[in-house]
């Protein structure tokens, strides 16, 4: 995040006052980015729209494979079996 930090500086002088962020590779720096400017500890553009994550397609370019182990992100549960394409993993009742 502390790379966004001078970007975010140079947006604001260069006369963007508001952004909106599409998602960004390592999940939730643009939050932390848009609370540490609400809070006044980093000069910046209001941001008023930020996306935590890309949203993409599964195995999308935007997919989080390889995911770096300290990213946890809301709501995804890590223990899921996972099926193959088209299998809902659930058997069938006769």
């Amino acid at each position: 995040m502390l790379e966004s930090v001078p970007n975010a500086r140079v947006t604001l002088e260069s006369g963007f006052t508001t952004v909106r962020d599409a998602g960004v590779y390592r999940a939730l720096n643009d939050i932390a980015l848009r609370d540490a400017i609400n809070k006044g500890y980093i000069v910046g553009p209001r941001a008023c729209s930020v996306a935590g994550a890309y949203i993409t397609v599964t195995g999308g370019a935007g997919a989080m494979t390889g995911q770096a182990p300290d990213v946890i992100l809301p709501g995804i549960c890590t223990t899921a079996k996972r099926t193959a394409p088209g299998k809902s993993g659930r058997k069938s009742v006769s």
